[in-house]
């Protein structure tokens, strides 16, 4: 068994257990304060439940919400935890904050009170319990865009008395990451899942394109129209970027992205100005392949028709910079046959103004939680102004996605930005209307 305690403090989640800090209290409390209470409990017991309770994020929940936000729902999961005990959970249970920052929470299930010993399926069956409540909570609590960007899961693991040469902590740290792995687990159960629902969707071709309009800050007129792919409604595919996210991560984003410009192109053909283009997304990795593929789709037919001039790819900031190299072979490559390149700034990694510049884009794309709320954080206007500077620097225009009203657009305007997008302009439409139509 020595090897086996080996084996846990090297896993990643044994690693991170041996040198946990908390940096701030939650709502449960922190696992050393009840170390002593878990001591007691196996004293008495030869053996104790625990539950490892982890969330994973889909597509871009990080981008959108800021850090409070995700935070709260975090502790509002934490709360409803607390509020099982006696309901789902027994009074003595203990849900504790292991330290995991942002990615969870444990609860230590006491033991029975009768000559019963606990054994792995009982403390499945309290899992699911536990995660039937927790997803109810969720579905009560969180708007539907929001729900259909986060999964949960609850691992089941045991904590036994300490034998041989094992102590308290490596029994402990052995029954949290059998916990970790079984949620872990029923993680890769529901990407393998969502992952045939991708497929089912690319097999048959339900797909839908939604395009919003593109306005230049100054003028009013439109320049373009942003694109997103739209599963059917009744799976939580429907969200764009839950899709791409699912697909990339399922080994399909060569398929996905090939079905979704199709049918942008296909939508867009007679609709979209010749002066005015239309925002593909991509991933860096696929952009030069992508670009060849969508000149054979230009240039397919006869009748009216799109020009690699009309075409804008969008690629996300985290992309470029872990695949840098690439992405700068590829962002020439694609100007060279006639496209626009755009960089989509997602909060996922830090910037990296220094990679952009190197690549030469047209367009600085900035949306999600740096421009919502704009008028009443002047962080978020320094972060506008800053990149406004950087983009007309190095000859690229900066538009703005996500702006929900006037006022956001007035300081928008005010602090320099060259195109909006968003729900007060127009909101995602199944084809490319203008503002003035869709009102």
């Amino acid at each position: 068994m020595t090897s086996q305690s080996g084996t846990t403090w090297s896993s990643p989640l044994g690693r991170r257990l041996r040198g946990l800090v908390y940096d701030s209290p939650t709502v449960l409390p922190p696992l050393g304060r009840v170390i002593d209470t878990i001591r007691q409990e196996l004293d008495s017991a030869p053996v104790l439940g625990v539950l490892l309770v982890r969330l994973e994020n889909w597509g871009l929940v990080s981008h959108i919400l800021r850090w409070e936000e995700l935070i709260k729902i975090q502790d509002g999961l934490s709360r409803a935890a607390l509020e099982m005990k006696g309901r789902g959970l027994r009074q003595l249970d203990l849900p504790v904050d292991p330290g995991l920052a942002g990615e969870g929470f444990t609860v230590i299930l006491s033991a029975p009170r009768t000559a019963s010993v606990l054994d792995l399926p009982t403390v499945e069956a309290v899992a699911r319990r536990v995660e039937a409540a927790l997803l109810d909570h969720f579905s009560r609590t969180l708007p539907s865009e929001l729900f259909d960007r986060i999964s949960l899961e609850v691992g089941a693991g045991l904590i036994r008395r300490p034998e041989g040469d094992l102590t308290f902590e490596d029994v402990l740290a052995m029954g949290l990451v059998e916990a970790e792995k079984a949620a872990r687990a029923k993680y890769l159960e529901v990407l393998l899942e969502l992952g045939e629902r991708v497929e089912e969707v690319l097999d048959s071709g339900k797909v839908d394109v939604l395009y919003q309009p593109l306005v230049d800050a100054a003028g009013d007129f439109v320049v373009g129209y942003d694109t997103l792919p739209r599963g059917p409604f009744y799976l939580n595919l429907r969200l764009g970027d839950v899709f791409f996210d699912v697909a990339a991560r399922s080994g399909l984003t060569h398929r996905a992205y090939d079905l979704y410009h199709e049918k942008a192109l296909a939508g867009a053909l007679g609709r979209v100005g010749t002066k005015e283009f239309l925002m593909l997304r991509v991933a860096a990795s696929e952009l030069l392949e992508r670009a060849v593929r969508v000149v054979s789709l230009l240039y397919r037919s006869e009748e009216e028709r799109l020009t690699p001039a009309n075409v804008l790819f969008l690629v996300g900031s985290g992309q470029t910079a872990a695949h840098f190299s690439a992405a700068r072979v590829a962002f020439r490559s694609a100007a060279d046959m006639g496209f626009k390149l755009g960089i989509d700034i997602v909060s996922d990694r830090p910037f990296a103004l220094d990679y952009w510049s190197e690549l030469k884009p047209d367009l600085l794309r900035v949306s999600g939680r740096h421009v919502t709320g704009i008028r009443q954080d002047p962080d978020r206007l320094e972060l506008i102004l800053m990149l406004g500077r950087f983009a007309h620097r190095h000859g690229a225009r900066l538009l703005a996605a996500d702006c929900a009203n006037g006022g956001e657009l007035t300081a928008l305007r005010r602090a320099g930005v060259d195109l909006v997008q968003g729900e007060c302009l127009a909101p995602y439409s199944n084809r490319p209307v203008p503002p003035e139509a869709g009102a």
